[in-house]
This record gives C-alpha cells, structure tokens and sequence, in this order.
C-alpha cells in the first residue's frame, strides 16, 4: 500500500512504522502527483494497509481507487466544477445514476473531487 505526504516531509515520527515499511520516498521539494492530483512531500509504501486512523493521524494519503466505469463520470464533473458549469453537472450525475455507478450525488463528488 502506498500513502502520500501531503503536509510534512517524512521523518522519524511522521509516519506509523508497524505496517512493515517497504520504502521511503522524500522529494526535494513538494511536488505535484497526477496519481492522487496533489502536491505532496513524498510516499511510503508499506507492506500491510495502513488502517484508516493511522492515515488520519500522521495525515496520510493513499492513492484513491476509482472504478474505471466512474472514472470518465468524475472526470466531467470536475471538469464542469471548475467552470463553475452546474447544468452539466447535473446531467452527469443523472448518466452516471442511470448507469448504476453511483446511488447517491456524494459519490461522484468524492470520486471527482480528485480531479478538482
């Protein structure tokens, strides 16, 4: 499992270690990850999933997993969010309900809001 830093570069205690840590990878400087469209400090990959609580408290990100099939549903909406663009929107909520992707509007949300 891979987690990103998105605060702080990592250092002895920024991060759980009882995970079974594969690797660190400290940038530079903060940079931008198209995987996650953020900027972040660096990742860490562990050999174990690193439970929801620990990625909360060491403020942690890991890559989203988005269903391929949503995928070009979040990319339009995000795409309408940022021209500020709500009829559009709204139609790509109705397509991608109509599909059967999603049962509620927060789920495309939370699926565009990394393409945001």
């Amino acid at each position: 499992m891979r987690v990103w830093s998105l605060l702080r570069p990592i250092s002895m205690g920024t991060y759980p270690n009882e995970y079974g840590v594969k690797d660190i990878v400290n940038f530079h400087h903060k940079e931008f990850v198209p995987e996650i469209n953020r900027e972040a400090f660096g990742y860490i990959d562990y050999e174990q999933d690193l439970p929801k609580e620990e990625q909360e408290h060491y403020d942690l990100m890991p890559v989203p997993e988005i269903d391929p099939k949503l995928e070009k549903y979040a990319r339009a909406y995000a795409r309408f969010a940022n021209q500020g663009n709500r009829q559009r929107m709204w139609k790509v909520i109705k397509k991608a309900f109509e599909a059967g992707l999603i049962k509620e509007e927060e789920e495309l949300t939370k699926a565009a809001s990394m393409y945001v």
